[in-house]
């Protein structure tokens, strides 16, 4: 943030103000995506009133909500419609493949809640998931079917934007076999499996992604190239494979539970085989704003849970036995490590 200054060298706190409420445009954004404006408006160009209309929406508050979303980028006006700007149309258009909403949903549903409790965490250092549905992660999600549909449509938003990179990022030639770790319902390893056609790949988590993971599979024609083995990756063998992928897991967990996943990891990677380990770790004195928004979501959000150094990454995975560890961004936010195990 730039400080503003007056014609006669003042400060003025116009920046400050801006920042201080710039939850007003999130929320905008949010409660557009969850009454799925853009889907609708993909279908044709709409004027307010038909807009309230279609979904159900008192006409008290919406021309200011709809001309903040035309000033923020997200929509067009045009003739008195309204229409879907080319990123949201692209992006927030359920319809579409590359719809990329689904962590925008849960950040509505989860994230922006907690974020009210940062005080709370700041001053205890304790995570305020309990102050939200989802008070468990990794547990009461798969309780109810469409809190599951809800989690595995933000992981699909996250990886299919890591999954192509992933795919181009590393070596593959020599590979036959790949575990994903933590790989919900398979939408990372289908973006592996279709780029290297050689490639046979298993997703190893909770059991109540087994169907998930083989609707998907069979979406996208990979049945008997995309498997599935139901496991805790503290509590049960991880499959062996010539590659483990652990992306966005280590930051859930605090540094003692990370230590444990990429050890039992090193068990299960063949000799010569390879760790891939990706998540949005932070450098030293990093000042990335959007890094340090992640890590303390990640802090709101579990007991243990936050981004970590690479440094400290490739501690990990020295610690538990691999070698030639190397580093390389992978995307605009992540970081890959690459760790092999020796023959």
């Amino acid at each position: 943030m730039t400080t503003e200054v007056t014609a006669g060298g003042e400060q003025n706190p116009a920046a400050i103000m801006r920042l201080g409420s710039a939850f007003a445009g999130a929320k905008a954004l949010l409660s557009a995506i969850e009454l799925d404006l853009f889907s609708v408006l993909a279908e044709k160009p709409l004027a307010r009133s038909e807009i309230e209309a279609r979904l159900g929406l008192n006409p008290r508050v919406t021309w200011e909500w709809l001309s903040l979303l035309v000033a923020l980028g997200m929509l067009e006006h045009v003739d008195g419609h309204y229409r879907n700007a080319p990123v949201t149309g692209q992006f927030l258009d359920r319809a579409k493949p590359s719809y990329s909403g689904g962590f925008l949903e849960r950040a509505n549903q989860v994230l922006y809640p907690a974020w009210t409790h940062l005080t709370d965490a700041l001053r205890t250092g304790e995570q305020q998931a309990r102050h939200v549905a989802a008070d468990d992660l990794f547990d009461t999600p798969y309780q109810d079917q469409e809190r599951v549909e809800a989690f595995l449509t933000m992981m699909d938003s996250l990886t299919s934007a890591i999954g192509p990179r992933l795919a181009q990022a590393f070596d593959w030639s020599s590979v036959a076999t790949v575990v994903d770790v933590g790989g919900a319902r398979g939408n990372l390893l289908s973006f592996l499996l279709r780029a290297h056609e050689h490639l046979t790949g298993t997703v190893f988590d909770l059991a109540p992604l087994r169907e998930p993971a083989a609707r998907l599979a069979e979406q996208h024609g990979l049945t008997g190239r995309l498997g599935f083995a139901a496991g805790s990756f503290f509590e049960d063998p991880v499959p062996p494979a010539d590659v483990l992928v652990i992306g966005h897991v280590l930051h859930d967990w605090a540094p003692d539970e990370r230590q444990q996943i990429v050890d039992r990891a090193f068990a299960a990677v063949e000799p010569g085989g390879s760790v891939l380990v990706y998540d949005c770790m932070l450098g030293e004195d990093d000042l990335d704003i959007a890094r340090l928004t992640i890590s303390i979501h990640m802090k709101l959000m579990t007991p243990g849970g936050a981004e970590y150094l690479v440094a400290e990454g490739v501690g990990m995975l020295e610690k538990a036995g691999f070698v030639d560890v190397r580093t390389q961004p992978l995307g605009p936010l992540d970081t890959l490590l690459v760790g092999r195990k020796p023959r």
